[in-house]
């Protein structure tokens, strides 16, 4: 998972770092990116602003109350992140890209993976 309020890009890129671990170590075969949605029902949810998100609205939602529509305010483009992640994922399931630069992914400037490539 990836994109929740208080989220640094250098975590997000850490995280990446540990997923390319396990696929160049044989631990797993497979893995998916799914962006943080906020529910009503987590601490996030009751308090927003706690964790540097805001909400967009506070009118229930006519078929189902669970998610909450907010706002991220990330100091990078998280949409790109979102994508690096999954390309970088996907090359890692087929064997590839092992070896190569973990921010050479992305299509904006990421910092070093602590400890990695």
């Amino acid at each position: 998972m990836y994109g929740f309020p208080t989220e640094t890009l250098q975590e997000t890129v850490d995280a990446l770092e540990n997923v390319r671990r396990m696929f160049d170590e044989g631990i797993v075969q497979s893995a998916f990116w799914h962006r943080y949605a906020m529910t009503c029902h987590s601490p996030s949810g009751h308090h927003p602003e706690a964790y540097g998100a805001q909400r967009i609205t506070l009118e229930p939602n006519p078929f189902c109350n669970n998610e909450v529509d907010w706002e991220p305010r990330f100091d990078y483009d998280i949409d790109a992140v979102g994508a690096a992640l999954r390309l970088a994922t996907y090359n890692y399931m087929n064997g590839l890209g092992l070896d190569q630069p973990l921010r050479s992914w992305f299509p904006i400037r990421v910092p070093k993976p602590t400890g990695g490539r």
